[in-house]
This record gives structure tokens, sequence and C-alpha cells, in this order.
């Protein structure tokens, strides 16, 4: 079961030791799983920029246990990817502290969709805010109707093109969007 999960997960016993780890973490941290299973996490000798900063974090998450969630940006497959580390502790039946999971879950295109409805609010403001200037900048003064009218239709005009790269850009969102 721990396999089917998309997020990598590593699952460490109270001691520390790597108990368990899913074919994606291995991946990720770029490891062979036989070579890191009962061995102390924190004491692997794996120099893999991946493991270090997932050791890194881990140590600040367990000095600072009120933080619930850590976001890092690793290099992966040729390409940035932004994962969200969840360290979890767990419990067993009677009670007493049983380990650590660390789950990563690539939220990579969630941030790419974040960043286009940030650009598409820079574009709507810039594409707008143009033509709406040079009306307010003419608002008291006797420019005559046609120039007026000019104005107006450039406005309208810009207002289509917006509506354009709106539905352009909102394609992304209605095919998948994950909350």
């Amino acid at each position: 079961m721990i396999e089917a999960i998309e997020d990598g997960l590593v699952v460490l016993d109270p001691a520390g030791q790597v108990a368990h780890l899913n074919e994606v973490a291995c991946a990720i941290l770029e490891v062979d799983r036989e070579e890191v299973l009962g061995r102390r996490f924190k004491d692997l000798a794996i120099t893999h920029p991946h493991y270090l900063r997932l050791r890194e974090a881990l140590r600040d998450f367990l000095a600072h246990p009120e933080r619930e969630r850590l976001e890092m940006t690793l290099f992966l497959r040729g390409h940035d990817h932004s994962y969200l580390l969840r360290p979890t502790p767990f419990r067993a039946r009677d009670g007493s502290p049983a380990g650590l999971i660390l789950a990563l879950q690539d939220v990579t295109y969630l941030r790419d969709q974040e960043r286009q409805r940030e650009q598409l609010v820079a574009t709507l403001s810039h594409e707008l805010g143009t033509p709406l200037t040079s009306l307010q900048m003419a608002d008291g003064h006797d420019l005559g109707d046609e120039v007026l009218l000019e104005g107006v239709l450039v406005v309208a005009g810009r207002g289509g093109e917006v509506g354009c790269n709106v539905n352009v850009l909102s394609i992304p969102s209605r095919r998948g969007n994950v909350g």
C-alpha cells in the first residue's frame, strides 16, 4: 500500500532508524533501499544534496515541532520541483511513540498554477491600467467626443484581449484543479 502512494515516504522508528522508504522516496533521494534500511537517518553516509537538505529539514523540525510542514525546492529529472515536507509522528496502540513518517509531496503543479495566476493579475493590471490612466488624465479636459470615443474603444479592445488571456490561462486549472 505504501508503494502505491505518489508522495515520497520515509518511515523512521523511535530510534531514528529507517524502517521503510517507498520507491518515490528512493528516487528523490537517489538511494537504494537496501543501503539505508535499518540505519539511522541522520547518520547515513550519503552526500546527495536532496538527502542533506532533507536531513537538515528534519533536524529543524525536531528542534521546532510546532512547524507542521516545510516547503523545499529540489532539482530532479532536469527541473526544479517544489516539495512539501510533512513530518508526522505516530504512536503505537499503547500510546508510546512509534516513530516518524516523512512525507514528501510534489506540489510543483500547484506552484506553477499560482505563478500563472500572479502573471495573469499583473497582465490584467497593465492591460487595463494603461488606457484607463489615459482616460483619467483626460477627465476634466475638453478633448472632444471623438477623442473620448477613441479612448473608450481602446479600453474595450483591451478588454477583449484580456478576456482571451483569462480563457487561455484558466485552462490548466480546469484540467485538474488540485486544492
